[in-house]
């Protein structure tokens, strides 16, 4: 659990910008996460109809990935998986998740169009 200290907080003068922190990429195949990859994944599959997994790396505290199924076309299914392969969530298509860590294990947070 998080011990804040109530001291006065921080204030961004101005928008956020992750380098890279957008990834927006075809598939064909599984897709292995790691903590070198944008943390906003919009992923498409290639042939539209099988039923792929999106695998997210081992846990780490305040580790987070957005991840949205926009593929065209099709009934492509995207299971989003923790590293021991439990499902944390299925997307199909054109639906989206917030997935968030507690350092041991994975929790969707959010998820929605």
């Amino acid at each position: 659990m998080a011990q804040y200290t109530g001291k006065t907080p921080f204030t961004l003068p101005r928008p956020l910008v992750y380098k890279n922190g957008v990834n927006v990429e075809t598939i064909d195949a599984h897709k292995t996460l790691t903590y070198f990859d944008s943390q906003y994944q919009i992923l498409e599959d290639s042939t539209a109809s099988a039923t792929r997994e999106i695998i997210l790396p081992s846990p780490k505290n305040g580790a987070w990935f957005c991840i949205r199924n926009e593929s065209n076309g099709g009934t492509s299914n995207f299971n989003v998986q923790g590293v021991g392969g439990a499902t944390i969530v299925a997307l199909p298509k054109d639906k989206s998740a917030f997935i968030v860590c507690d350092g041991t294990q994975w929790h969707l947070a959010v998820k929605g169009d």
